[in-house]
C-alpha cells in the first residue's frame, strides 16, 4: 500500500518538474516561437539604424589665464565638413569627425583647469536641414599643458525609453599662458602666510629697528650740535 502512494507521489513530483521545464522554455520563447533577443542584440539593432553625419568643433590651442574663449560645436546630418566649418567662421583651430546621429543628440564639454559654462544646454532635436550646435564660454584657471574634453551621446528609444549612448569622445591639448604679473600674484595668493612669516615680518622688525637707531642717531647729534652752540 505504502509503495503504491510512494510510486504515485513520484509520479507527481516528475510531472510538475516537467511543466515547470515547459514554462521556462516557453518564457524565454517569443509569441511567435523565435528565440527573445537579448537587450545588447536591440542596442546593436538600434546603433545600425543610426545615420552618420559631420561634427565641427573648434579647439583653441592657446589660451592666456583668465581669458573668456568661445568653444563651439556644430552637427549636421547632411552638410559636409566644408560646409559647416564655412558656417562656423571661426579664428581658432577646428577639427571634424563622422559620428552616428540620431533624431536627439546632447553634447557635453569638461575640463577640471578650466571654468565652463554651457550657452545650450542639455539635448537638442537634430535637423537634417538646419545645422545643430552647442556652444560654451570657458575660461582658464590653471596654468600650463591643460586638456579640454568633449563628449557627445546620441539619444536612442529603447524599450520606450529614451536613454543616452555616448558615440564620441575627444580630448584635445590646449597651453595656457600665465603672465609675469599673474604668475607673482598667485604666488603670493598662495604662499602669503609664509612669506608673511619669513620675509614680510622680519624685513619689517629689521627697518623698524634701523629707523630708531638713525632717529636717535640724529638725535644725539641735534643735541650735541645744541650744546656746542650754547657753550659761551
Amino acid at each position: 500500500m505504502n509503495t503504491r502512494w510512494d510510486n504515485a507521489g513520484f509520479t507527481l513530483m516528475g510531472l510538475l518538474l516537467i511543466v515547470v521545464l515547459l514554462i521556462i522554455l516557453m518564457s524565454m520563447l517569443s509569441p511567435f516561437g523565435q528565440p527573445v533577443r537579448f537587450p545588447t542584440e536591440r542596442v546593436d539593432e538600434v546603433l545600425g539604424k543610426l545615420e552618420w553625419g559631420n561634427v565641427v568643433f573648434t579647439s583653441p590651442d592657446l589660451v592666456a589665464l583668465g581669458e573668456e574663449v568661445l568653444v563651439r560645436l556644430m552637427l549636421s546630418p547632411s552638410k559636409s565638413v566644408e560646409q559647416l566649418e564655412s558656417e562656423m567662421a571661426s579664428l581658432m583651430p577646428v577639427n571634424s569627425e563622422e559620428v552616428r546621429i540620431s533624431d536627439v543628440m546632447e553634447a557635453e564639454l569638461e575640463g577640471v583647469a578650466f571654468d565652463i559654462t554651457a550657452l545650450d544646454e542639455g539635448p537638442q532635436a537634430v535637423s537634417n536641414q538646419e545645422t545643430t550646435f552647442w556652444e560654451w564660454t570657458v575660461v582658464a584657471k590653471q596654468g600650463g599643458k591643460q586638456t579640454l574634453r568633449l563628449r557627445l551621446f546620441a539619444i536612442i528609444l529603447l524599450k520606450g525609453e529614451r536613454v543616452p549612448r555616448k558615440v564620441g569622445v575627444y580630448n584635445y591639448p590646449i597651453r595656457v599662458e600665465v603672465t609675469v604679473g599673474q604668475w607673482v600674484a598667485a604666488f603670493i595668493g598662495t604662499y602669503w602666510t609664509y612669506l608673511l612669516a619669513t620675509i614680510i615680518i622680519p624685513a619689517g622688525l629689521f627697518l623698524a629697528g634701523r629707523y630708531r637707531a638713525w632717529a636717535r642717531a640724529r638725535a644725539e647729534r641735534e643735541q650735541r650740535d645744541r650744546e656746542l652752540f650754547n657753550r659761551p
